[in-house]
């Protein structure tokens, strides 16, 4: 996993929360959302937050790691836009005060990341021991259903995401089986 963030130990991961918080609250002054609370959900690939706004309104603030290239997440970011264009349930991309949907934010020490603000979907999460046939069925269904919107999906010429394969796959496999505890949510 190329997500640029040190968390293979505890004090390594809570730094990275620490600034990832930064960089959320750098970011948020550029958005026309005023927050009321912020919630911290987990650290990944992204370090995320959950942003209720003063309206009520809820957002997924998303802080990417300044390492992982802005053609990439601008190129995620096209692709849900055009999932979503076809009819699926997706979070939809909130642009900053200049238009763009991808903000540079800098935490205290200078590190740089790049942000999104998606809208909130609430959704529930698949605990272990509760896979049952009829979940199986559902997933299968939204798996065809993103199949059937991405079947005419045309890129811009920009277009840009990560290779995958078996060498990425393994990576990444021995990466999460090593640093799998310090993933998650809470501190």
């Amino acid at each position: 996993m190329k997500s640029g963030f040190l968390i293979d130990t505890e004090i390594n991961r809570r730094f990275t929360i620490k600034q990832a918080k930064q960089a959320m609250f750098y970011a948020l002054q550029e958005y026309e959302a005023d927050w009321s609370s912020i919630h911290f959900i987990q650290v990944s690939e992204h370090v995320t937050f959950r942003i209720v706004s003063d309206a009520g309104e809820q957002y997924l603030l998303r802080v990417h790691s300044g390492s992982k290239p802005r053609e990439e997440i601008a190129s995620e970011l096209e692709w849900m836009g055009a999932l979503k264009h076809k009819g699926l349930i997706l979070p939809e991309a909130v642009p900053n005060r200049e238009g763009t949907l991808i903000t540079n934010a800098v935490a205290g020490d200078g590190q740089s990341f790049h942000t999104t603000l998606l809208k909130w979907i609430e959704g529930e999460r698949l605990e272990r021991g509760t896979l049952t046939e009829d979940a199986i069925r559902k997933m299968g269904t939204m798996m065809a259903k993103l199949h059937e919107a991405s079947a005419d999906f045309s890129p811009s010429a920009a277009f840009s995401r990560p290779a995958w394969g078996s060498q990425s796959f393994q990576r990444d496999w021995a990466h999460l089986q090593l640093h799998h505890v310090h993933f998650g949510t809470g501190l």
